[in-house]
Formats: C-alpha cells, sequence, structure tokens
C-alpha cells in the first residue's frame, strides 16, 4: 500500500504540471472563449495564475517524496514529507473549490469547468487516501493507541 500512495502522489505531482501546463497553452484555457463567460475576467486571471508557484512547489515536494518512498518504503522523511504536501493540497482544494463554487466556475457550460473540477475530485481521494495510510504508520492517527503514545515510543 505504501508503494500505491507514492505512486499516486507522483500522478498527482505530474497532473499539477498538467494541469499548468495545458492552461498556459490554452488547451483547457482558451482566453478568448473564457473571457465573455467568466464575470471579471481579469481579476479570475490574476487570481488563478497565483496558484501556479505554490502548486509547482508542492507537486515538487509530492513528487521528490513520492519517488523517496518508493525506493524505500521506509523512507520516514519521505512518508512526513508526504503528509505535510497532503495538508498543503487540501488547502489548496479549500481555496481553489470555494472560489469556483462563488463565482460560477463550474456552471460555464465549457470545458475548464470540467477542468477545475477534476482538481478537488482528483485530489481529495489522493490527500484521505495518502494521510489514511502514512499518518498512522506516523503516530498520527485518531486511534486511541495513537494519541496514547508518548515521545520515544515506537511508531
Amino acid at each position: 500500500m505504501i508503494r500505491f500512495v507514492a505512486w499516486i502522489n507522483i500522478a498527482a505531482a505530474l497532473g499539477f504540471v498538467w494541469f499548468w501546463t495545458s492552461f498556459h497553452a490554452g488547451w483547457s484555457f482558451p482566453m478568448e472563449e473564457l473571457r465573455t463567460l467568466i464575470p471579471n475576467f481579469d481579476g479570475y486571471y490574476g487570481w488563478e495564475t497565483s496558484f501556479i508557484v505554490p502548486d509547482l512547489l508542492v507537486a515538487s515536494a509530492m513528487g521528490s517524496a513520492g519517488l523517496a518512498l518508493l525506493r524505500n518504503p521506509q523512507h520516514r522523511m519521505a512518508a512526513i514529507s508526504l503528509v505535510f504536501t497532503a495538508g498543503a493540497c487540501m488547502f489548496l482544494v479549500v481555496l481553489d473549490t470555494t472560489y469556483a463554487l462563488r463565482n460560477g466556475l463550474y456552471t460555464l457550460g465549457h470545458p475548464f469547468s470540467y477542468d477545475l473540477l477534476s482538481v478537488p475530485l482528483g485530489l481529495t481521494p489522493v490527500v484521505l487516501l495518502t494521510l489514511g495510510v502514512l499518518g498512522p504508520r506516523l503516530g498520527l492517527g485518531f486511534s486511541k493507541a495513537a494519541w496514547n503514545q508518548q515521545p520515544g515510543d515506537k511508531t
């Protein structure tokens, strides 16, 4: 299961890169078509493109930690890094989803709406699986044993 978590995090990291590549190439975000569909287009474009750096930083961490965990399933620092990136992903997903819902971006009647919707639908399961598998291995579970663990106990 550890290797599967590593693979899905690597795939998610590549998904971030694909999203921004297709966005800037105009494949998923044809500016002239969407300019007429998105109210306050310039504001939205500025807001959406502010995610490039955080998304790619998260993708870099996910990809490198995923590769490290794939090479060595006992790599504790890679597991910790993936737990942290899962939290960062969830934060980005909540920001993106909240904005899209409040501004009707999922109802544009354009394929870009589906690309946007694929972000929370794709990343949320990755986050939950990563936390569900790696969290308990690191002693970060919701079980009574995890909460009663004392410093220095083996995880």
